[in-house]
């Protein structure tokens, strides 16, 4: 389903180019356990997906091929990170432990640390993309952990990572976060229907501001440094921006979208592909894909082009997660009406 629907404010010229995702069927991989999470590697060649407490490692080639089965937590697997300039990958689980992986070490299952120290089960991870030493993470237990390497990067099997700091604005569970590409603010999202932003000042993140939300969300992520999405349990994405006089976040503009009247969790982040200027944002049933483009005075404008409608179970099944590739080539999902992986190729035609 296409869409060029506008927001509220004056329209700018849009990019020349239409973006869509289509399924190629011959790359479909059967799986029955349930899939929480699904990342892909830089090259996009490698693709590690959660399968009930286990991880599969797959090969993307003309098709999936399973490589390695790993089974080191006691739990559901529910976030999967891959390093962007290290062949790492990182694994959240209900058992509230996350554990850090070398691609270089999945033959023999190795694990290069284990992070203990959350109380309940793991919602999100992000790693800092400036420097790849930090890695934070959200739970259910309400608090948001940042996790620093104390030892030589490159020794892949000393590595000791240790929790520096312990977040705990939320009073209820974090249900996302999310992080800019200088690696100096922090985004976070909770059950509370609050919206905080972090400064790290000193390597120490101190709390700049609170959003007070209508309705809470599961999904959050930085556009740019002066912008950020956010989906709420609702039929339209927020778009906030930095009001340069006050150096706070003002809700902008609200994009309709789809699936708000479904049900949902935070298991698929809302992902940003700066380099297409587009957001993938999966909401109940369907996966909203938008594109945004900025006018002279830097203000963002924004429009639904894709949605993705999945079929249900029954009324309230929202069970849909997945991934985008770091280059926006893939889309990568996992439903429970399926029971099966499936890839869809970005394909871009001029209007």
């Amino acid at each position: 389903m296409d869409f060029c629907k506008q927001s509220e404010q004056k329209s700018i010229e849009w990019n020349s180019k239409c973006f869509r995702y289509e399924l190629v069927p011959q790359m479909k991989y059967r799986q029955q356990e349930c899939c929480y999470c699904i990342a892909i590697d830089k090259n996009n060649s490698i693709v590690v997906a959660g399968s009930n407490n286990n991880i599969k490692v797959l090969q993307l080639k003309d098709g999936l091929k399973q490589i390695q089965l790993i089974n080191k937590h006691q739990n559901a697997i529910t976030t999967l990170i891959v390093f962007k300039n290290r062949s790492y990958f990182i694994s959240g689980s209900n058992d509230c432990s996350i554990i850090i992986w070398s691609f270089n070490m999945i033959s023999n299952a190795k694990y290069i640390s284990k992070l203990i120290g959350h109380k309940d089960w793991i919602k999100c991870l992000i790693v800092n993309p400036k420097i790849e030493t930090t890695i934070i993470s959200g739970s259910y237990d309400k608090t948001i952990k940042i996790w620093s390497l104390s030892t030589n990067f490159q020794q892949q099997d000393q590595q000791s990572w240790v929790c520096t700091q312990t977040i705990t604005s939320h009073l209820n569970q974090v249900e996302a976060i999310s992080i800019n590409q200088n690696g100096n603010k922090l985004l976070s999202c909770g059950a509370d229907s609050m919206i905080f932003v972090f400064q790290e000042v000193d390597r120490l993140w101190k709390l700049k501001q609170k959003i007070q939300l209508k309705e809470f969300g599961y999904r959050i992520s930085f556009i740019t440094d002066d912008q950020f999405a956010f989906q709420p349990r609702n039929n339209y994405l927020c778009i906030y921006t930095l009001n340069s006089v006050t150096d706070l976040y003002n809700n902008q503009i609200n994009i309709q979208v789809q699936g708000g009247q479904k049900n949902c969790d935070s298991y698929f982040p809302l992902i940003c592909l700066n380099d297409h200027q587009m957001l993938i944002s999966k909401n109940g049933i369907n996966i909203n894909l938008l594109k945004y483009e900025f006018n002279l005075t830097n203000n963002i404008d924004c429009k639904l082009i894709q949605v993705i409608e999945f079929q249900y179970l029954c009324q309230w099944d929202g069970m849909i997660y997945g991934t985008a590739s770091n280059d926006g080539k893939y889309l990568i999902t996992w439903d429970l009406k399926s029971k099966a992986i499936q890839i869809r190729q970005l394909k871009q035609n001029h209007e």
